[in-house]
């Protein structure tokens, strides 16, 4: 049986995590990709055109070759990510 408290958690994170979503492409969201699973994801979900960033090896689709690299999977350049100006949640 759920408390209070318990309630009272559960509905602060449900509408916490409401705000959280796939960008669109008429969103002002920017975004980069810590990973190239999730590059192509993005794409594959729409949000490709957010993506202001990618790391090393997200050749696919091949629209994410023209995007700026930040990284790869050792190193993030973290100067580079700043530039971007990426949005956040």
């Amino acid at each position: 049986m759920i408390g209070r408290t318990g309630w009272m958690t559960t509905l602060l994170l449900m509408f916490g995590l409401w705000g959280v979503g796939v960008a669109h492409a008429e969103s002002n969201q920017r975004l980069i990709t810590l990973a190239p699973h999730l590059t192509e994801l993005a794409f594959a979900s729409g949000a490709g055109s957010a993506l202001v960033g990618v790391v090393a090896y997200s050749n696919y689709p091949s629209e994410a070759q023209a995007l700026p690299e930040i990284g790869d999977a050792f190193r993030f350049d973290l100067e580079t990510i700043v530039a971007l100006e990426p949005t956040h949640a």
